[in-house]
């Protein structure tokens, strides 16, 4: 089964592209064992090539931007956050 086609300016695109997992801590720029940490607690989806134990991890490079994406607006939240607090202690101070 081939998997769906998406053009472009005429020229197909393949939407679902796999990466391996050197692949993906390179993209997210994190190690295997934090990868695999991610993978195991269910954060991150995974497709596993067999049932077999020692089988290939292949990540999707949609999932894989997604997470990462996820994680930037976690990290702008918390600072928006730490900032309202800051000048929450400068106005106390200030009295």
């Amino acid at each position: 089964m081939r998997p769906e086609t998406t053009w472009y300016r005429g020229k197909s695109m393949n939407p679902t592209i796999l990466l391996n997992v050197r692949e993906a801590c390179s993209a997210l720029r994190i190690s295997r064992r934090t990868l695999h940490e991610l993978v195991r607690r269910g954060d991150l989806p995974a497709v596993r090539l067999s049932d077999a134990r020692k089988a290939g991890l292949r990540f999707r490079l949609a999932d894989l931007e997604q997470w990462a994406a996820q994680r930037v607006r976690r990290g702008a939240r918390q600072q928006a956050e730490a900032a309202e607090l800051v000048e929450g202690q400068g106005h106390a101070d200030a009295r």
